[in-house]
């Protein structure tokens, strides 16, 4: 029998706010948005729900001070802070109209318009 080389695929991550963060199994794939600030050492992350999520960084290099809106990556864990692989920095977003977005993408009625398709 032969092995196989190929790599498995990476895993989807999952849009959520604070709220389905919670209800979101651990080891996880996530996407969260919100609002970063940072008070001395410790960074945190204002979720488009309102919650503030203690977050560090995998690349401290990743983290900037700013008021635009962001999106992190990173993979749920037991306990704080949620460690973030990636933010991706995305301008003045509308934080309560992408908790709507989010809310809608976990209803099941919506889920096949949300659902990533294949080429």
């Amino acid at each position: 029998m032969a092995s196989s080389s190929a790599a498995a695929p990476e895993p989807v991550p999952v849009r959520v706010n604070h709220d389905l963060l919670q209800r979101t199994a651990l080891g996880a794939c996530v996407l969260v948005g919100g609002r970063l600030r940072r008070d001395g050492q410790t960074w945190t992350l204002t979720t488009t729900d309102g919650a503030a999520l203690e977050v560090t960084a995998l690349d401290p290099c990743v983290l900037v001070e700013t008021s635009d809106f962001v999106e992190v990556s990173g993979t749920k864990v037991d306990g704080a802070p949620f460690p973030i692989s990636r933010v991706s920095y995305l301008g003045q977003g509308d934080d309560r109209l992408w908790n709507e977005m989010v809310i809608l993408m976990h209803q099941p009625s919506f889920r096949m318009v949300f659902a990533a398709h294949g080429s």
